[in-house]
């Protein structure tokens, strides 16, 4: 009888069957070295994952999570970003279900955007919805190039960015770019913005080593040191729809200074135009406005939402970046 199971790594070589076989990618060994092995050195966090296997003892379903640290209502505790909740069809109906109701069973979870149907689900079981990100597009002078892109004039590459400035300058700011996570300026123990947040994600030491300089996609993260300034960004070259995108997949500075941020966005920017990118991508909780100029920035309207199964946390004040989602991992591995 189909049933769900905890993750074991005996099964580790029966999952990469079932990722092959429904996601057309070729790194899917990295990725799941990179989830299931390199995640997290506590066992216990692994064996959270959970599978869904048919008679045969092949997996059919999967649903993982992502530990991380977060300050919650002043109290750090370890939650569970979950990720790639799925399921054949041939098997939806009891053991979906079942699969789902086990991963919002697990303590202290967190999803970021859901299918219609998960959506619909999750309002049903009263799962705690406690916010949305938002998209954004920032369009530069290349913008043309998508023309030629979409008529297959040119042929996008998925590589990696030709120009990488060791120093960006923004408005008397200097964003330089961090090699080595050992070279990072980290406040409050990776609590950017202490005290100023229901709900903070931890971004510390240990989580941006292992999220962007240990793993197996390439990421570039500057960060400004100029003065008492701490913030950073950190970029992804990727190809979307036949586009390349830089994707600016996290991002902190003081939420009370909102001008670092339009310093990012420019930063980040300048970036595209030297590589000769035409747009930025982007998603977070941040509400800006739906045009912004200098640089030309654009909202996109398609939220995602942030759901817990912590009752306690109620319309909380919270910051997201792609870093918290699977979105950025799974994108042309």
């Amino acid at each position: 009888m189909p049933k769900i199971i905890n993750y074991q790594a005996s099964y580790f070589d029966k999952l990469s069957l079932f990722y092959k076989n429904h996601w057309k990618n070729r790194r899917v060994e990295d990725y799941l070295n990179y989830r299931l092995v390199k995640v997290s050195n506590n066992p216990l966090d692994i064996v959270k994952n959970l599978l869904a296997i048919n008679d045969d003892d092949v997996v059919v379903g999967c649903s993982l999570f992502f530990p991380a640290k977060a300050d919650i209502h002043g109290e750090e505790q370890t939650i569970y970003w979950n990720h790639d909740i799925f399921v054949e069809e041939k098997y939806r109906g009891g053991l979906s279900m079942e699969l789902l109701l086990r991963t919002n069973a697990t303590e202290r979870m967190f999803g970021f955007g859901m299918s219609p149907i998960n959506r619909k689900i999750q309002k049903s079981l009263k799962t705690n919805f406690i916010a949305e990100t938002i998209g954004y597009y920032i369009i530069n002078r290349w913008v043309v190039k998508i023309f030629l892109y979409k008529l297959g004039i040119i042929s996008p590459k998925i590589s990696n960015l030709r120009i990488i400035p060791d120093k960006i300058k923004v408005k008397g700011d200097v964003f330089e770019l961090v090699k080595s996570a050992e070279d990072l300026v980290i406040p409050n123990g990776g609590y950017w913005n202490k005290g100023k947040l229901d709900v903070e994600m931890n971004r510390g030491i240990d989580f941006l080593k292992h999220r962007f300089f240990e793993n197996f996609n390439t990421y570039y993260f500057y960060q400004n040191k100029t003065g008492e300034k701490k913030s950073y960004f950190v970029l992804r070259k990727i190809v979307s729809r036949g586009i390349p995108v830089i994707s600016l997949v996290d991002f902190r500075y003081d939420l009370d200074d909102f001008c670092e941020y339009l310093k990012i966005l420019r930063a980040v920017n300048m970036v595209a135009i030297k590589n000769r990118i035409p747009i930025v991508t982007t998603r977070s909780t941040i509400l800006d406005k739906k045009i912004r100029f200098n640089p030309l920035a654009i909202r996109n309207e398609n939220k995602a939402e942030i759901i817990t199964n912590i009752k306690n946390i109620l319309s909380p004040s919270i910051f997201i970046t792609l870093a918290d989602s699977d979105a950025d991992l799974m994108i042309h591995l």
